[in-house]
C-alpha cells in the first residue's frame, strides 16, 4: 500500500465517482480503480461498494479511511516541513520578550506568527527591561520585544510599536485615615521587578522596604492584593476601582516606548523577515496599519 494509493482513496470520496477522482489526481480511469482494488485484493476487504450508481464506503472501508485521514495529514505535515527546510526556513524561533506588553505587542507578534503557517517551533522567553536586548545582543535569540537601550546599541536594528505608561499605585485599604505622602510609602513594601542588572533599582523608591519579584505578573498581583505598592501599566487598571493612583508630585508616572529588535550582523531567515516586515507596518497603538 502506498501514499498514491491512499490519496486515490480520498479523491473518490471528495469528488464522488471514479472518473471525477481520476481527473482531480490527474491519473487515467483504469488506473485508479486497480490502484484501489490492490489495496482491497492484499487486506481481503472491500473499502468501497459499487452497487449504487456512486461508490460508497462500506462500514469497513470508513474505518480504513479514518485512519488512512491521519497517515495522509502526516505525510503533507512532514513533506511541508522537509521543503521549507530545504528552502531555508528556520526550524525555529526564539524570542525575548518584556511580560508588561502582553496584550498589546506580543499578541500582535503571534497572530503574524500564526498566520505564516510554518512549522517551526517558537520559543519565549521573558526579559524585564534591557534583559531582552541583552539576549539578543548575546545571540540567544532572533528577536527581542522590550525596551530599547540607550547605550551599547550599535549592532541592534530597532522600531517602535507601542507606548506603555506605568502609574504607581496602592490598594486602597493601605491608605485608610492615614495621609499619603513619601514619608508613608517608606513604611509599605514598594513591590519590584528584579532584573539581571537590577534596572528595576533606577524605577524603585530611593529607601524604604523593597520586596523583589521575578515577573510583571507576580508584582501585579501583590500590589492588587494589598501587599504593597508599585507601579503597573495603565491598561490594568481598567475597571479596578480598589487601586488608587498616587500622585506624580509623590511617585512619578513613567512613559516609555517598546521596541522590536533584531540584531544587526545576525542572519534573518524567511520567518524572521516576515515577521519583522509585518510588525513593522502596524501601530499598535492605533490597532492598524
Amino acid at each position: 500500500m502506498t501514499l498514491d494509493q491512499l490519496e486515490m482513496v480520498e479523491a473518490v470520496i471528495s469528488e464522488g465517482s471514479y472518473q471525477a477522482a481520476a481527473k482531480k489526481i490527474n491519473k487515467s480511469q483504469p488506473s485508479l480503480s486497480t490502484g484501489i482494488k490492490k489495496i482491497e485484493e492484499l487486506y481481503g476487504i472491500k473499502i468501497f461498494s459499487r452497487e449504487g450508481y456512486r461508490p460508497a464506503l462500506t462500514e469497513v472501508g470508513r474505518r480504513f479511511y479514518d485512519c488512512a485521514k491521519d497517515t495522509l495529514s502526516s505525510y503533507r505535515q512532514l513533506h511541508k516541513l522537509a521543503s521549507d527546510l530545504g528552502a531555508g526556513i528556520e526550524p525555529e524561533i526564539n524570542i525575548s520578550v518584556d511580560p508588561i506588553i502582553m496584550a498589546q505587542g506580543f499578541y500582535s507578534l503571534l497572530e503574524v506568527f500564526k498566520k505564516l503557517q510554518y512549522k517551526s517551533v517558537l520559543s519565549i522567553k521573558s526579559g524585564v527591561l534591557f534583559d531582552n536586548a541583552n539576549c539578543l545582543i548575546r545571540g540567544e535569540v532572533d528577536l527581542a520585544l522590550g525596551h530599547f537601550p540607550q547605550v551599547d546599541n550599535e549592532s541592534i536594528e530597532h522600531h517602535k510599536i507601542c507606548s506603555i505608561d506605568l502609574v504607581p499605585v496602592i490598594h486602597k485599604s493601605l491608605i485608610k485615615d492615614n495621609k499619603l505622602s513619601k514619608i508613608f510609602l517608606q513604611s509599605i513594601p514598594n513591590i519590584i521587578v528584579q532584573t539581571k542588572l537590577n534596572d528595576d533599582d533606577n524605577l524603585s523608591s530611593s529607601s524604604g522596604h523593597k520586596w523583589f519579584v521575578e515577573d510583571h505578573g507576580r508584582k501585579t498581583e501583590l500590589i492588587f492584593l494589598g501587599m504593597g505598592w508599585g507601579r503597573v501599566s495603565k491598561l490594568q487598571l481598567v475597571n479596578s476601582d480598589e487601586m488608587y493612583i498616587i500622585p506624580d508630585d509623590i511617585v512619578e508616572s513613567i512613559h516609555f516606548d517598546i521596541h522590536l529588535m533584531r540584531k544587526k550582523d545576525r542572519p534573518a531567515g524567511p520567518i524572521v523577515r516576515e515577521i519583522w516586515k509585518a510588525m513593522t507596518e502596524v501601530n499598535i497603538n492605533k490597532g492598524k496599519k
